[in-house]
Order: structure tokens, then C-alpha cells, then sequence
């Protein structure tokens, strides 16, 4: 164990002097609480798709990062809120001052629309931009970063990458995880695979019920599916994913499959949060996980000020500010 559990560490989190990012709270590692004078942590999950069956298009056309959220957590409590943005949000701001303002100061917008959305803004600097971000160890990450500031109004301090393909095996490697299929009118649940453009129909499905046990692969379809759903019902599925594996991941779990789950990690993650600062992040993950309460704003068509044609980020910024915004302590009775 000890040793899978170094060549973990030494294969997921990087070194503290390999890794150069514009934006990285500096961790009290000395003091007996290392997120002492930090309030807030933004975290930025991203959900790449990059597995093994796309290998050919991500040759052609590189990553995408087709899940983008922010989980900001509150350091003292553990309460957390996602974030969720969709992929296809056009017109991304920078904040002023930035990289990416400099270069595209009335946002991040090309000839080709479908080029210029925010779930392009990796590839388009990691692939065709060397002059950003000269400097950083994850340049597209460093770009996205500020994209996803823009459009949220939280400073993002860390981003976590997840490969479709190990995020499976760490589910499998957990015993599966539980979740609830909503049904989906006409048909008999919820699709897995499909093609609408190549008008392939799918011909398994997800079973709806409550309290659906789900392994590895189904869990990707879960929070993938959308040939008889939308974006905006599949962002809702992936962070119900987070929830429930978040939820359900439990120390028996972890120390009798300690070897899987370290073999899936390590396939799994692409981070700039180091290996010095693991400690920190074990704790604020109990904090998470024990005290904390996980609630959620989903960024759809038509709700919190977000529309695509014409996204109000003013109003997207309060939402996301109402939402963090502490609960009110209760007042004291007589």
C-alpha cells in the first residue's frame, strides 16, 4: 500500500518547483491549520474528452473540455457550491488586466462560432497559441482559469482534470456508485450512446427508478447521455455524479480497494495542485465530506441570467455571489 500509494502521489501531483501557474494561494503549510487565513478555495473541475474510443478526433482536434465547474468550497465549514457552465457559452470574458483580455478584449470570439466556445479555450492555446501563457507549466489551463473568472466572477486557484476513462475505473474501483434516473418521456430511459448526426439511435437505455446502483461504465453514460436529453439536463447529471460519489466514497472503501482505486487515479487526474499541499487537501476533503453541505447552480438556457445568445455576466457574478454567500446564523431566542 505504502508504496502504490508513492507512485500515486509522485504520478498525480507534481513536484511544487515543476509546477508555474498565475494564480495559487499560498498554503499556512507550517501552521496546525493550513488554510488558516483563507476563506474560500475555487477549485476548477474539468471533464475532458479525451478517452481511448475519440483517440482519432482528439488527434484531429485535440481536447475539449466538455464538463466545466467550479467547486467553491468554504475552508472553515466544508460547504461547498458548484458551479456548472456550459460547454457552449459564446462571448467568454476576461477580467481586465489578464493574458487573455489583452488578446481578446471583447472576448473569446473567432470567424468560426463553434471554434470560440468556452469549452475550446484549452485547446485553442494549448494548440495553435504558444505565445500565452509562455511561462506557465498548463498554459490552456491558465487560459480557461480566466475564461471561467469571467464568467463566474470566482478567482480560480486550482483546476483538476478528469479522463473519462479513469474516472471509470475509479468508480468500478469503488464498488460502483448509487444515483437516481429521472425517466425520459417516450422512451424507455435514459440513452446510452447514439448519434444524432449520424442518426444512429441507441439501443440501450438506463433504467429510470430512484437509487440506481450503477457501475463504471453506465455512471460515464449517466452523466454523458444526451441523445434523448440536452446539455443543460446532462450538466444537472454530472454534478449529481460528484454528489454521490463525494457522498458515498467511505474509508472502508478506500482501504479495501486501495489498490484499484490507486491504479485509477493515476490515469485519472491532471492537476497544478502539488504534492506538498496534500495534507491540506485530505483535510478540507473531510471537511467536505463530514460537515459540509454540497448545493448546486446549473447555468442553463433562460435561468440565472444566463442565455446563449446573449449571456448577462453581471447577473451571472450575483447569482454565483448569492449562492456562496454564508447561511445566516440563526438568532438566539430569550
Amino acid at each position: 500500500y505504502a508504496r502504490d500509494a508513492y507512485l500515486l502521489f509522485n504520478q498525480v501531483l507534481p513536484d511544487a518547483s515543476d509546477v508555474k501557474a498565475t494564480n495559487r494561494p499560498t498554503l499556512a503549510t507550517q501552521e496546525a491549520d493550513p488554510w488558516a487565513g483563507i476563506e474560500r478555495v475555487n477549485v476548477l473541475l474539468l471533464g475532458a474528452d479525451g478517452d481511448a474510443s475519440r483517440a482519432d478526433r482528439i488527434d484531429d482536434y485535440g481536447i475539449r473540455t466538455d464538463t466545466i465547474m467550479v467547486a467553491s468550497i468554504d475552508t472553515a465549514t466544508g460547504d461547498t457550491t458548484l458551479v456548472q457552465i456550459p460547454r457552449n457559452v459564446q462571448f467568454t470574458p476576461f477580467p481586465e488586466g489578464t493574458e487573455m483580455n489583452d488578446e481578446f478584449p471583447y472576448g473569446f470570439r473567432g470567424d468560426v462560432e463553434g471554434d470560440f466556445y468556452v469549452n475550446s479555450i484549452w485547446e485553442h492555446v494549448e494548440g495553435s497559441r504558444p505565445d500565452l501563457f509562455a511561462d506557465s507549466t498548463y498554459r490552456g489551463a491558465e487560459a480557461l482559469k480566466q475564461g471561467v473568472e469571467g464568467i463566474t466572477g470566482l478567482s480560480i486557484d486550482y483546476f483538476i482534470m478528469l479522463n473519462i476513462d479513469g474516472l471509470k475505473k475509479l468508480i468500478d474501483a469503488m464498488g460502483g456508485v448509487t444515483v437516481n434516473v429521472n425517466p425520459v418521456t417516450g422512451w424507455p430511459g435514459l440513452a446510452i450512446g447514439g448519434d444524432t448526426a449520424k442518426g444512429v439511435r441507441p439501443t440501450e437505455f438506463l433504467t429510470p427508478g430512484p437509487s440506481q446502483h450503477l457501475g463504471g461504465r453506465d455512471a460515464m453514460w449517466y452523466a454523458r447521455s444526451r441523445y434523448n436529453t440536452d446539455d443543460y439536463n446532462r450538466m444537472a447529471r454530472q454534478s449529481c455524479l460528484i454528489n454521490a460519489i463525494v457522498d458515498q466514497a467511505n474509508p472502508q472503501t478506500l482501504l479495501t480497494n486501495f489498490e484499484p482505486i490507486a491504479r485509477a487515479s493515476s490515469e485519472m487526474l491532471l492537476t497544478d495542485i502539488t504534492d506538498d499541499q496534500l495534507g491540506a487537501y485530505i483535510d478540507l476533503a473531510f471537511r467536505v465530506k463530514d460537515g459540509g453541505t454540497i448545493k448546486r447552480v446549473v447555468f442553463s438556457n433562460g435561468k440565472f441570467g444566463y442565455s446563449y445568445a446573449d449571456p448577462d455576466f453581471e447577473k451571472m457574478h450575483q447569482v454565483v455571489q448569492a449562492a456562496i454567500a454564508p447561511a445566516p446564523t440563526p438568532a438566539a431566542t430569550a
